[in-house]
């Protein structure tokens, strides 16, 4: 190895260091090691507070007031009368189907023969 990347902890600085041809890998990752184990353990981030039951502002402002256009369901997910049944629904795809495996591999090689025709 010609260098070595140092990843360290507790957002300290990173370096990259190009190793001399008399370093030996071992020593110089131990001595990493050893500087890391000195530094100070920052203190643990306080978690964030609860918000109260009830708080009006636990919930984006309207949120209390939100309602359905029918009832059961909210959006895309309600049930439309004029659709039927869920079981005559149709979920298939709108997008084309994609090529064969050999249509692929024929457009590709067209395309690179056009492209090198092309320089």
């Amino acid at each position: 190895a010609s260098h070595l990347l140092r990843l360290r902890p507790y957002g300290e600085q990173c370096e990259l260091r190009q190793l001399q041809e008399g370093d030996k890998l071992f020593q110089t990752v131990l001595g990493f090691l050893e500087e890391d184990a000195l530094l100070p353990v920052p203190a643990p981030v306080a978690a964030p507070k609860k918000a109260r039951v009830g708080d009006p502002e636990e919930l984006p402002f309207g949120w209390h007031q939100r309602g359905a256009t029918q009832a059961g369901a909210y959006g895309a997910y309600a049930w439309n009368e004029d659709r039927g049944s869920e079981d005559t629904w149709s979920f298939a795809s709108v997008a084309p189907a994609p090529p064969s495996m050999q249509q692929a591999i024929a457009q590709q090689a067209q395309q690179q023969q056009q492209q090198f025709q092309q320089q």
